[in-house]
């Protein structure tokens, strides 16, 4: 019981595994959403073509045909704009994702409607064939399968003869068995291949010394921006002072425990507001997603943290940076940011070696 508890819920994953990669799945699941409401759209339009030009069976279906292309049309422009102007969110991305599960259940359904002196068909492919193009969550897959049926079955008793009726009812509730064995059996398999990948390429993306991203993640991550303003990007361009010395002075050792020092004051201020990367020897960025105000509030508590930090290698660190909000930032894209945070941070640096050296 527990095993097929733990396929239906996490995908035969732990607990804690899933739920750290399931926003993942669900960016996966999104971007093949992109490509079906848009194949699907394409499909719903030439149908409705082709049962203008046509009579009898066919022609009857033309503005659901139509209908169903649209709203998938729409859909696909909320995605895009939502993407663009927000990024990816999870919330977004369920709502659209299970929209357009709705949308083809809906246009299914109807479709049976329309055609009340025959068995559903249509309906029966949808049921078969929407478990084979996501990974969603199993238990969520499942619900919304049952609660389909459901609504198909009171539906068609409305309005079908009972010989059909009796035919729709003993059809869907086979494949709707063969549905949720496929959703047991499939799902949890292209889950736990996506976590394998994305733990690689995760491997792959992240500094061994600190843990942080590195440079490759931070270019390629960078590249995934758009080219528009997104008003709560923050960027803070940060750089380890004094590396060199120690190094030269002490060891490698000695200069390998203050970047990962540094690495961890970043990672417990900044780490729940976005990306950290380790971008060179002792330069560092962090991306964020935060207003000014609180930008403001998280470099003061870095300061802090940086100030107090002590173990048995450092009694003293400081870290210059350079922070752009849209505050003064406004106006600039991501790449122009980091250029002027770059800036900010080497003057913060100049005025720190002036200081020190006085």
């Amino acid at each position: 019981m527990d095993k097929l508890r733990n396929k239906i819920f996490y995908a035969d994953l732990s607990r804690e595994t899933y739920l750290e990669y399931k926003d993942m799945v669900l960016e996966h699941d999104v971007h093949n959403l992109r490509i079906y409401t848009s194949l699907t759209a394409i499909a719903l339009f030439i149908f409705a073509i082709a049962s203008i030009i046509t009579s009898g069976f066919a022609h009857r279906n033309t503005m659901t045909y139509i209908i169903g292309a649209s709203v998938c049309v729409i859909l696909y422009l909320a995605v895009r704009h939502t993407e663009n102007r927000f990024g990816a969110t999870s919330k977004a991305n369920f709502v659209y994702l299970y929209g357009y599960m709705s949308v083809l259940y809906s246009l299914a359904i109807f479709l049976s409607l329309l055609h009340k002196e025959y068995p559903a068909v249509t309906y029966i492919g949808v049921l078969i064939i929407f478990p084979m193009l996501f990974a969603i969550r199993p238990v969520y897959n499942i619900i919304s399968q049952v609660v389909s049926v459901v609504f198909f079955i009171i539906a068609v008793s409305a309005v079908k003869s009972p010989s059909v009726i009796s035919i729709d009812i003993w059809n869907v509730s086979t494949f709707l068995v063969v549905s949720i064995l496929t959703i047991c059996i499939v799902t949890p398999i292209r889950i736990k291949s996506l976590v394998q990948t994305e733990v690689i390429k995760d491997m792959s993306y992240r500094d061994k010394l600190t843990e942080l991203y590195n440079r490759r993640a931070y270019e390629e991550h960078l590249a995934m921006y758009s080219v528009s303003v997104v008003s709560d990007l923050v960027i803070v361009a940060m750089d380890v002072n004094g590396l060199k010395v120690i190094n030269d002075t002490k060891g490698h050792e000695y200069g390998d425990e203050l970047i990962c020092a540094a690495a961890s004051c970043m990672k417990n201020v900044f780490g729940e507001f976005g990306q950290i990367y380790r971008t060179g020897g002792d330069e560092f960025c962090a991306i964020l997603h935060c207003t000014p105000s609180e930008a403001s509030e998280l470099c003061a508590s870095f300061e802090s943290v940086v100030e107090s930090f002590s173990n048995s290698y450092i009694s003293n660190m400081t870290i210059s940076y350079g922070v752009v909000s849209s505050e003064n930032g406004a106006g600039l894209g991501i790449h122009d940011r980091i250029v002027l945070a770059d800036k900010l941070m080497y003057e913060n640096k100049r005025q720190y070696y002036a200081k020190v050296n006085v």
